[in-house]
């Protein structure tokens, strides 16, 4: 995806980021038990805190988003969310997505500047070289 990445402004990635970020599932099933969404929440964050530390600030961003969006739009709408059972859960959590959301808006910041660097300075827009011609087609050898 990042050759079709060369082409875009700082703001069309982002949006083409946050476009896949949003493919995170906002429906609370409160039959399914929040340890469930803590799990999956935290297999995102730690997914991009893999990313990040990969120097890959795109799939961070994007992991970082879905993670932020899975705390804020699902387990904190879910129903056992504010039982004293899963408090230890909840506040953890909840600096984890502060953080987060630091952490996207730093990475918005550095992905936009990135992309409109490539840029041409005219149109945000980079040229990518043809690919080479191929060799000739081997011959076979008559000796």
């Amino acid at each position: 995806w990042i050759r079709w990445a060369m082409a875009l402004t700082g703001k069309q990635m982002i949006a083409a980021l946050n476009a896949q970020s949003d493919s995170v599932n906002t429906v609370v099933h409160n039959s399914t038990s929040i340890l469930r969404y803590y799990h999956t929440a935290g297999m995102l964050h730690t997914q991009a805190s893999v990313y990040l530390s990969e120097g890959d600030d795109e799939r961070a961003y994007v992991m970082l988003k879905k993670f932020a969006r899975m705390y804020l739009l699902v387990i904190a709408e879910h129903n056992a969310y504010n039982t004293k059972q899963y408090q230890t859960e909840k506040f953890k959590f909840k600096r984890l997505c502060s953080q987060a959301l630091a952490k996207i808006k730093e990475l918005k910041g550095v992905i936009t500047m990135k992309y409109d660097k490539q840029g041409d300075g005219k149109t945000g827009t980079t040229s990518i070289p043809a690919p080479a011609a191929s060799p000739p087609a081997a011959t076979p050898s008559t000796t």
